[in-house]
């Protein structure tokens, strides 16, 4: 069987910035004083290092690259590059220079490397699949585990895997409205959570928490809110938190950050930064996770963001919001969707869940494409009906229960 990071490139578009991303995570919870470079404008020959910078200082400099075959001409030049502008880079003193690699090599490449490296001046090693793979049952790698299991990768320990996801609607009150769920995409059940979020602020009333899966820790203070689950959360279960509303729509970035603390799970911190224009568009964007502790308050800076979590299309995001408003309470539960403009959006179609005859509670606004898209993955999937009734201002989808 494929190691987990052999196994990205089966699983993910983009494997190598992936395991770019992980092996920089691995090596930060496992070498003393490892960090990770900002790249711009080139990465100076290095992805992650230990060591000073500067005439007097002396890097250890760790090259990650994604070879998973047979190396050939290019693989090899890529080697002798890299360790090239590492050599003469006048911003510090080459030490060691580390080649990580996420398979074990053959041993022809290794015949080739060993007679490469001896004819350098400085010390190269490699650390290989084998290596990564034994750093990554050690206790502090948790976090490089769980973006491995959230890619889909196999042969990892179990555990839960709580991401965080943002939906955006509007309402007849607030121009827009976010609302914070929590997932459980791992395999095991999620225990004892507790979560720290913190927002920009709305500048209007603040929402409370949905009270069916979360009780106030933090002596009722807002921003930032400090909950605890009140039950389980399992794999597959998408737990809402709260909603976060604006009157008017914010003109400059808005940010949330969310920390996950839980039972037998390494804790979390995450941000999703929302541009003026994803905000109008109706387009989230997915947390992402930091290889450290961020600092307080919303700063997500290219410095302290590590990888993205994986999440679902906005579609997908929108039918699962859909069929959580269709509670057990309702009878005969129904989509209904309103076909006259939405007062404060034309963009937007206003929708609520209630009953086959009667109506729900507060309409919710979405943009247009997204919600038509929910509903036609909800049929697609067997939850709605279809075609629908045609009322009066309305198209009503029964759900099939």
């Amino acid at each position: 069987m494929q190691n987990p990071f052999e196994q990205l490139r089966s699983l993910q578009p983009g494997p190598e910035h992936l395991f770019d991303h992980v092996g920089s995570l691995i090596l930060h919870e496992t070498i003393p004083d490892a960090r990770r470079v900002r790249v711009y404008q080139g990465d100076e020959g290095v992805d992650t290092f230990t060591g000073t910078w500067g005439e007097t200082g002396e890097l250890d400099v760790y090259q990650i690259k994604y070879f998973v075959g047979k190396w050939g001409d290019s693989q090899k030049q890529q080697i002798r590059d890299s360790y090239a502008r590492a050599k003469q880079n006048a911003n510090y003193n080459l030490g060691t220079w580390y080649l990580v690699v996420p398979t074990n090599l053959t041993a022809q490449d290794y015949k080739w490397f060993d007679t490469w490296r001896k004819e350098q001046p400085h010390p190269i090693e490699i650390i290989d699949g084998a290596d990564l793979t034994e750093r990554l049952e050690l206790p502090q790698c948790g976090p490089a585990r769980q973006l491995l299991k959230g890619w889909g990768a196999l042969g990892l320990p179990g555990g839960a895997f709580l991401v965080p996801s943002i939906s955006i609607f509007a309402t007849d009150r607030f121009a827009v409205l976010l609302r914070l769920r929590l997932e459980n995409k791992g395999d095991k059940t999620g225990r004892a959570i507790r979560l720290k979020v913190q927002h920009t602020e709305t500048s209007t009333v603040a929402y409370g928490h949905d009270e069916q899966w979360w009780k106030d820790t933090g002596g009722g203070g807002l921003n930032p809110r400090q909950l605890e689950a009140i039950k389980d959360i399992h794999p597959g279960d998408n737990a809402p938190i709260m909603s976060i509303p604006f009157r008017d729509m914010p003109e400059g970035d808005v940010v949330i950050q969310v920390k996950i603390t839980a039972e037998d799970m390494t804790s979390s911190e995450t941000t999703c930064s929302l541009s003026h224009s994803d905000i109008e568009s109706g387009r989230t964007r997915p947390f992402a996770a930091h290889a450290q502790g961020a600092k307080e308050g919303a700063d997500t800076s290219d410095e302290k963001k590590n990888v993205v979590l994986p999440s679902s299309p906005q579609f997908s995001q929108a039918a699962k919001e859909i069929l959580d408003l269709c509670t057990e309470d309702i009878i005969n539960p129904a989509l209904h969707v309103i076909t006259r403009p939405f007062p404060s959006d034309p963009t937007l179609t206003g929708f609520f869940v209630g009953s086959t005859s009667k109506g729900g509670g507060g309409v919710y606004g979405m943009k247009t494409k997204l919600l038509n898209a929910a509903i036609h993955e909800l049929i697609e999937t067997g939850h709605l009906d279809s075609p629908p009734v045609e009322t009066t201002g309305r198209l009503i989808y029964e759900f099939i229960r």
